[in-house]
């Protein structure tokens, strides 16, 4: 069958729309992989910098506060004069002007002497405490994020362990998870040793806030990430700390659109 001249011209355009097309379809998946992805990542890098530098700026802070109260006179004199029933009015106040959930004293081999949040529960030994073993054997002050099992937190106080308490619900994107509850508590603890005049350690004073629905840190992140952008009346940035794989806090649930995951090592 003859190819009239009319389908020859139709058939060249199509050939020579289809091999224009396949080839901007290549170049501009080049041009995305090449320019746009990188960019992408980048933002999300900077992102993730921006959220780890707010969540150390509270890190840093909570042990600022417990290494300069650390050096007070009181401190020293109370425990060097045996009169620790003295120290309660300062350290509540500290614990409450600094939002510190945990604000503990202990002698210099560890046992407790004074719990700001729960005064009747002392004597107990934080010897074995990691955060402890390591102030007594550097002498200076260490802050880490810790997680507290429950017989703990009801040591600190009943209402941390209720803070902690958090159902388990399964999500469509979540980690099987065998449990239906979660009570221990993640915190950002900080310790540091009380010094006599000559160097010698003569107490620590240990403390820190607990991030188990305490929104303050995620909100904080999402305002400097995102700016408060909204998209139909909702945030389109959501931060979220997880305690192993269980969302302990978080700054509106609700919102799918962007995510942001902080796991403190």
């Amino acid at each position: 069958m003859k190819i009239t001249f009319r389908n020859k011209v139709i058939l060249s355009f199509l050939t020579v729309i289809s091999i224009t097309g396949f080839a901007a379809t290549f170049v501009g998946i080049k041009l995305i992989d090449k320019s746009i992805v990188p960019r992408i990542q980048d933002k999300v890098r900077v992102d993730l910098n921006s959220a780890c530098e707010v969540f150390q700026t509270t890190v840093t802070h909570i042990q600022d506060i417990i290494r300069l109260t650390s050096s007070r006179f009181f401190l020293k004199e109370s425990i060097t004069d045996n009169n620790i029933d003295e120290l309660n009015a300062e350290l509540q106040k500290v614990r409450q002007e600094e939002s510190l959930d945990i604000l503990n004293l202990t002698d210099a081999k560890g046992t407790v002497l004074f719990r700001a949040a729960n005064p009747n529960e002392k004597g107990d030994s934080q010897a074995s405490n990691e955060l402890i073993k390591r102030v007594l054997a550097e002498k200076k002050s260490i802050v880490s994020t810790e997680i507290l099992l429950k017989e703990e937190l009801i040591r600190e106080g009943e209402a941390l362990a209720a803070q902690a308490y958090t159902k388990v619900v399964a999500t469509p994107e979540s980690n099987l998870i065998h449990k239906e509850v979660e009570t221990s508590g993640m915190f950002i603890m900080a310790a540091s040793p009380i010094l006599s005049s000559e160097g010698k350690i003569i107490g620590i004073l240990y403390g820190g806030r607990l991030l188990n629905q305490n929104n303050t840190i995620v909100d904080r992140i999402r305002d400097t990430i995102y700016e408060n952008e909204k998209y139909n009346g909702k945030d389109v940035g959501v931060v979220t700390i997880f305690q192993n794989d269980v969302r302990i806090t978080t700054s509106h649930p609700k919102t799918l659109r962007s995510k942001m995951t902080i796991q403190p090592s």
